[in-house]
């Protein structure tokens, strides 16, 4: 299945189960907000089935969504969390380490047609962020997918943000030691100082924080393929020197 990513790159930050389930509540009803029908998710974990789904109108706040997520969290992850950390006994939305917290989302539109969601959250790397796929068969996705991107920088801050094709990561494959890439809609802080792109972007403020940065293509959509390999061919000229040189741990995945 071919996916659109939404991708949302965090700063090293321990949490506790609390805090990072409430991220994931927040990330949750922010979709929601913008495609109403995603709504019903299915909690990748080994619990029941009936325990496995999280159907958000049947929660009055995100507080209370955030309580159930952490509940379900520690009945399945309360023990390993405990044998990492010896001196925890009970354990509570109030435990934290510095291992991070995962969690994964399935939104099941059919047996081929799905979404999915991985929030890895209160990490101390690169991997701290979420995670949106979204099968390119949703034609509205490039009328939701910004608006819920928009959303989740203002609430989360972020290092950058970013809406790719599935097509731009194939090409990729002899930079997947870098971390950062192009992609169709990219958000960066204003301390991120990148080169002129014009020739291929347009770069828009942002609220004061950044900017966002869109290929002048707007039609994401296959036949953008063009104007995206000429905007990546411009950005290997300047990558080693802006991009995030990726983990010993992510090298090692990438090969």
């Amino acid at each position: 299945m071919r996916n659109f990513d939404l991708t949302i790159s965090l700063p090293d930050c321990a949490k506790t189960i609390g805090e990072a389930s409430w991220d994931v509540a927040h990330v949750l009803l922010t979709i929601a907000k913008h495609c109403k029908r995603l709504k019903k998710w299915e909690y990748i974990s080994y619990l029941k089935k009936e325990e496995k789904i999280i159907d958000l109108e049947k929660f009055d706040c995100e507080t209370e969504l955030a309580h159930s997520i952490s509940e379900k969290f520690i009945k399945e992850e309360g023990k390993d969390v405990r044998k990492y950390n010896k001196d925890v006994k009970v354990v509570t939305e109030d435990s934290s380490d510095w291992a991070g917290y995962l969690y994964i989302y399935m939104y099941k539109e059919s047996k081929d047609v799905k979404y999915k969601i991985t929030c890895n959250f209160g990490c101390p790397s690169s991997r701290n962020g979420m995670n949106i796929e979204v099968p390119e068969t949703d034609e509205n996705f490039f009328e939701w997918g910004p608006k819920v991107m928009n959303d989740l920088i203002d609430y989360f801050k972020p290092k950058y943000a970013g809406i790719y094709p599935w097509y731009f990561w194939k090409q990729l494959k002899e930079h997947q030691k870098l971390t950062l890439h192009p992609g169709w809609i990219l958000y960066f802080p204003n301390d991120f100082d990148l080169p002129d792109m014009s020739e291929y972007e347009k770069v828009e403020d942002y609220k004061g924080m950044g900017k966002i940065y869109t290929l002048k293509d707007e039609k994401f959509v296959s036949d953008s393929r063009d104007q995206m390999l000429k905007w990546v061919e411009a950005y290997k000229k300047f990558e080693v020197k802006y991009a995030q040189p990726a983990s010993k741990e992510e090298e090692t995945d990438c090969k």
